[in-house]
């Protein structure tokens, strides 16, 4: 085989493997939840968290977060609340934030990622750069005119 020819495949797929390489996801509740949903939710877990005896009133502890889900209407046993709670603590406290609490509903609800369209991320606000974090290219973005064109090139 020529080098030349080698080395024009290589670069090849190489680009074929970055075209179909599939990015990772952060979990973030706004994959999951409508803005109403998650403004209905927060009310929730804030009601609970400005309440709770740690003195956070940002986070919440298992037994506040077994209070919130029945009041969901949810009766989940405390070992595999205790299991999903682990799964959502990034930083490991045994305390919940707002974000981990969401992402929590969403395993506890087995909810899919909801599609995600430039023109849904636009209406709701989305980053041009979460945008491309989900896998869309900056021609589909564009097509929207919805984000400014400084947007575009920065992210």
């Amino acid at each position: 085989i020529d080098l030349q020819e080698q080395d024009g495949f290589c670069a090849l797929w190489e680009r074929i493997l970055s075209m179909t390489k599939k990015r990772s996801r952060t979990a973030e509740p706004r994959h999951f939840f409508t803005p109403a949903e998650i403004e209905k939710y927060t009310k929730t877990f804030h009601m609970v968290a400005r309440m709770n005896a740690d003195g956070d009133p940002d986070k919440i502890d298992l037994q506040e977060l077994q209070f919130l889900v029945r009041e969901l209407g949810m009766n989940i046993e405390r070992d595999r609340l205790k299991t999903i709670m682990k799964t959502v603590d990034a930083d490991n406290s045994g305390l919940i934030d707002l974000d981990e609490f969401l992402v929590l509903l969403a395993k506890i609800y087995e909810l899919p990622y909801r599609t995600i369209t430039p023109r849904t991320a636009a209406r709701e606000g989305w980053s041009v750069a979460s945008l491309r974090n989900m896998g869309y290219e900056s021609g589909h973005i564009a097509e929207l005119k919805a984000f400014p064109a400084n947007d575009l090139i920065e992210a």
